[in-house]
């Protein structure tokens, strides 16, 4: 990965940094040069990644926030950019899950505004200050983590599958209209990752993963934040406004 990037004076914020996804990236930022800001709900786990980071010679901090408070976010985010200088990359990876195996008509409004208020509104804030903030340097990159429920639809779920849909959304709106200022946001769109959430799997809408996946196998967190780093990477300068699967063949 370092050999890949090089993200030497470049400052990143990862929002749910401190597990999965959003530490493989933090880590992989950091490995390449750049100054980590990590924003997360647990205190303990966010700071035992800026540790691993700080212990391997890298440039992290860690921020307590609840991405349901919206009214702090701008805030927020702010402060980062006034610390850090500036702000050239933004991971948009704060989410929930919600209820699962829960059917339309059973599903509560308190969790359906619950989890469009994470998944949503909270990226939605977020990236407000972000786009002012990489407009005004005419550069910067946003991921906004989506999921292929935001390709397509999930097995009783839907407020997460609405919810990851709006990010593709959101995304491409604000790639159309920032790409004259120097600016690109993509969505990355994971499959079945191997988390500690999902590491025991067996089955993946009621067949074998290693059936259910094309590629015969779950996805790796690093393979995931690789493909946040070629977004973020030079090399990939001309692309904004894409919803990238990362899902072994799932969506095909």
């Amino acid at each position: 990965m370092t050999m890949q990037f090089d993200f030497s004076g470049k400052v990143a914020l990862i929002t749910g940094g401190n597990s999965g996804i959003g530490r493989a990236c933090a880590l992989l930022f950091a490995s390449a040069g750049a100054e980590v800001v990590i924003t997360a709900r647990r205190v303990e786990q966010g700071e035992a990644v800026v540790n691993d980071i700080l212990s391997r010679g890298g440039k992290a901090h860690f921020i307590s926030a609840d991405m349901q408070q919206l009214d702090s976010i701008p805030g927020l985010i702010e402060n980062i950019v006034q610390t850090a200088g500036r702000i050239d990359f933004a991971v948009n990876n704060a989410g929930m899950l919600g209820p699962v195996n829960t059917a339309f008509e059973d599903y509560s409004l308190a969790s359906f505004n619950q989890v469009m208020t994470v998944n949503v509104k909270a990226v939605f804030v977020c990236m407000q200050v972000q786009l002012k903030h990489m407009a005004a340097q005419a550069s910067g990159s946003i991921i906004n983590v989506s999921s292929i429920a935001g390709l397509k639809a999930g097995r009783a779920s839907c407020a997460y599958t609405a919810s990851k849909h709006a990010l593709v959304g959101l995304t491409r709106a604000a790639a159309k209209e920032y790409a004259s200022q120097g600016v690109r946001v993509n969505a990355i769109c994971p499959g079945l990752i191997s988390t500690p959430m999902t590491v025991d799997a067996k089955y993946y809408n009621g067949k074998p993963v290693s059936q259910a996946i094309p590629v015969g196998r779950m996805g790796q967190v690093e393979e995931v934040a690789a493909a946040v780093g070629y977004l973020c990477a030079d090399q990939s300068a001309f692309v904004t406004g894409v919803a990238l699967p990362l899902d072994g063949g799932l969506t095909v």
